[in-house]
């Protein structure tokens, strides 16, 4: 099922600053305001994206690559919104977050509403969107890890390197290093596959299986560039 929840969007454009204007600090602290999981879905491994990684992960997009602002940019799996608003407050001309939890789409309008952007919103497994193309600029997601599902972070992954013309930005386990980028360049036909760095995913115990009250586990965040997409030169 795809429902289109709409765009939550206040008059105000105060936050919508160009990203120059918006530093790393000021971003982190914006997405350390905002609501997360009050009961998470171990089924849909909800855990929530931190605002270290999250602001670390849409900089690094937009200022070492050009690939947020004026961008359309798609959230995968955009749990309560942390990416997607990231992509707002750096100046996205166009934001489409996508989830197929209502619930954690409820709390993503809100956190969207209360910074007063400008977002879609749309309820959807990502398999299922049916877009056909190149419908967006970059795609930007923290997928499922795949300790419920087998597989299901390159599952998310082939979806989006079908629908970005310009760039992915994935976060994915350490330790699947080798089997993401053999996997992308050779299955999904990706025109390139590069970690930008390796980040600690702060994991709180969250779920009655949790033994201890925090894990750090060690990810990299990956920046794909999809076969279709056309270098400037050419």
């Amino acid at each position: 099922m795809i429902e289109n929840l709409g765009r939550r969007k206040n008059g105000s454009e105060s936050l919508n600053q160009s990203p120059e204007k918006m530093k790393l600090k000021q971003l982190e602290g914006l997405l350390g305001g905002l609501q997360q999981f009050p009961q998470p879905k171990v089924e849909l491994e909800q855990y929530p994206t931190g605002p270290h990684i999250a602001s670390r992960m849409l900089f690094t997009a937009e200022n070492s690559f050009g690939d947020v602002s004026n961008k359309v940019v798609a959230d995968f799996g955009c749990g309560c919104g942390t990416l997607g608003v990231a992509a707002a407050l750096l100046s996205a001309e166009h934001v489409l977050s996508i989830d197929i939890d209502p619930e954690s789409l409820e709390i993503a309008s809100v956190n969207a509403e209360e910074l007063e952007l400008d977002i879609d919103f749309i309820r959807s497994n990502v398999l299922d969107l049916g877009w056909r193309g190149s419908v967006v600029d970059t795609v930007i997601m923290n997928p499922p890890f795949g300790t419920r599902k087998k597989g299901a972070d390159l599952d998310f992954l082939s979806v989006a390197l079908k629908v970005a013309s310009e760039a992915v930005y994935s976060l994915h386990k350490t330790s699947t290093r080798d089997h993401v980028k053999r996997t992308a360049l050779r299955d999904f036909n990706a025109r390139s596959a590069e970690v930008i760095c390796e980040l600690r995913f702060d994991v709180p115990k969250m779920y009655k299986f949790h033994k201890k009250k925090e894990v750090d586990i060690a990810v990299d965040l990956w920046r794909f560039v999809p076969a279709s997409h056309q270098r400037s030169t050419s």
